[in-house]
């Protein structure tokens, strides 16, 4: 449960950064 638990956090955390990368292409382009 506690590994479950860590992978659903990291995704979590991982999820904001893609979208300000993706953010960031598509005003760049």
């Amino acid at each position: 449960m506690r590994e479950m638990t860590g992978l659903l956090n990291g995704l979590l955390l991982s999820i904001p950064m893609w979208s300000l990368i993706v953010l960031a292409v598509h005003f760049l382009f």
